[in-house]
């Protein structure tokens, strides 16, 4: 069969088209961005074991009693709860929500114990006056020498609604948090679901402590505050060469019952005094 006259003229278009022409280039196509990885952050319980000779400068009595009544009295007992690796030689501090999410939302800077990477031996003493315990003090030691000053710092004091506070690496990375540092309506994350579990377990005692880890690098831990919600006081301890060698959360306890060197912080206020040992 013959072509008709209008299929003849297009085969005749096609035929003249200049050898290699290059055909009309086609609009980019528009894939989906991959989404940014999300860190994986987990916890655990602190170890519970004593500490090893050097890891703290905590040395608290066998047996304490509270200020405010003979019937709160009851052992005292130091486990180490974790060796943390700061890679910037900094951290934060504040209340457990905070140490969660590692997010401050005081706005305060890290806060600098060393020039450098260091690791933190994290000691808790845990005073039980017959109510399962509560931390009495928590410690992060960085070097096994005397502590000559203590000095109050208020950039990694601990104040709480929910009757924890924590302290994490500031190279820890914020999870769960907006940009603006808030949460999304409505939602607490899966971290703090994952804290939630770790905190409250099926079937067992709530501990003291738990320790976070991101993608399976422990960067914080999160712990119990004394007798439960309020203000408290963290100290830094200098040796005599001028180094951060420990930094102590105070949990509302008189000051001798941590049994450290260097004499009271700068500007402590004892308990008797009506303070819950806040400095002023």
């Amino acid at each position: 069969m013959r072509p008709g006259p209008a299929l003849l003229s297009l085969l005749l278009l096609v035929g003249c088209a200049a050898p290699g022409a290059a055909p009309a280039p086609e609009p980019p196509s528009s894939s989906p961005s991959t989404p940014a990885r999300v860190p994986v952050v987990a916890f655990r319980a602190c170890a519970g074991d004593g500490p090893p000779p050097g890891s703290t400068h905590l040395a608290p009595p066998v047996t304490l009693s509270f200020p405010d009544g003979p019937e709160l009295t009851g052992p005292v007992r130091l486990e180490h709860a974790v060796t943390l690796h700061l890679p910037t030689g900094s951290l934060f501090g504040g209340p457990g929500a905070d140490a969660v999410w590692a997010s401050s939302t005081s706005g305060a800077d890290p806060f600098a114990v060393a020039d450098g990477p260091v690791d933190a031996d994290v000691t808790v003493a845990v005073w039980d006056p017959g109510d399962g315990g509560r931390v009495a003090w928590l410690e992060l030691s960085f070097a096994d020498t005397a502590v000559v000053r203590w000095v109050s710092v208020r950039a990694l004091d601990i104040v709480t609604d929910g009757g924890d506070g924590g302290f994490w690496s500031a190279v820890a990375p914020p999870v769960d948090i907006d940009p603006d540092g808030t949460l999304p309506p409505g939602e607490l994350g899966t971290v703090f679901d994952a804290y939630l579990a770790a905190a409250y377990p099926a079937g067992g005692p709530a501990p003291h402590c738990l320790v976070r880890a991101t993608d399976g690098v422990e960067d914080g831990v999160v712990f119990s505050t004394g007798i439960g919600d309020g203000g408290y006081p963290t100290y830094t301890g200098y040796d005599a060469d001028g180094r951060v060698v420990s930094v102590l959360s105070d949990g509302g306890m008189p000051w001798e019952t941590a049994g450290v060197s260097g004499g009271l912080p700068v500007g402590y206020v004892p308990l008797d005094d009506g303070s819950d040992g806040a400095t002023a």
